[in-house]
């Protein structure tokens, strides 16, 4: 028992290092000179889903290159819904919170939003860094949620990172719509 404990811890202190290999990358010094956020490479299109939620009046769900592409003319924070396909509470949190109206208009007016999911976007590059699904668990992880997450993989989770990349909340769990716009005004 001792020795899959030990196995355990030593599995738990090789990821929390790449974990703070990855924020190093993602920090203010690797931000470029010009000031402005790094470009990101991700060659998955935004799902269609969310093409359809942001002709509608919704959310205006984005990539996460699209989200830096968009920070540098309009210098919002960068909202990020962490989400897996079978997360049953993500799946509310979609039809119940982010569906509200004053939701979509407050998330409009004030993020640029993302939808990534953990566990099966493409590869993405930041500030050089490359981010991808590895095998671990059952499904594989992104290794940009884990970083996104400090390795605390829960679902739902939200991540508002400011236009230098930096992580200024977390926020984890279903939220109704008026907690969930509290938490939000009390962050911005």
């Amino acid at each position: 028992m001792n020795s899959k404990l030990n196995l355990f811890q030593r599995v738990g202190t090789v990821l929390s290092a790449l974990f703070l290999l990855s924020l190093l990358a993602c920090g203010p010094n690797s931000v470029e000179k010009s000031g402005s956020p790094p470009a990101a490479t991700n060659t998955a299109p935004v799902p269609a889903k969310a093409r359809e939620t942001a002709s509608s009046g919704a959310i205006q769900w984005m990539g996460m290159e699209e989200a830096l592409a968009a920070q540098q003319s309009d210098p919002k924070p960068i909202f990020i819904d962490v989400y897996t396909d079978w997360c049953g509470w993500c799946k509310v949190m979609d039809k119940k919170t982010f569906s509200r109206p004053e939701v979509a208009q407050y998330m409009n007016e004030n993020f640029h939003s993302v939808k990534f999911n953990a566990e099966k976007e493409e590869p993405l590059t930041l500030n050089g860094q490359q981010f991808e699904v590895v095998n671990a668990g059952r499904r594989g992880i992104h290794t940009f949620a884990y970083a996104l997450l400090n390795g605390q993989m829960s679902y739902p989770s939200y991540v508002i990172l400011d236009s230098e990349m930096q992580r200024r909340a977390i926020i984890k769990g279903f939220k109704e719509a008026e907690p969930f716009l509290e938490e939000l005004r009390g962050i911005r």
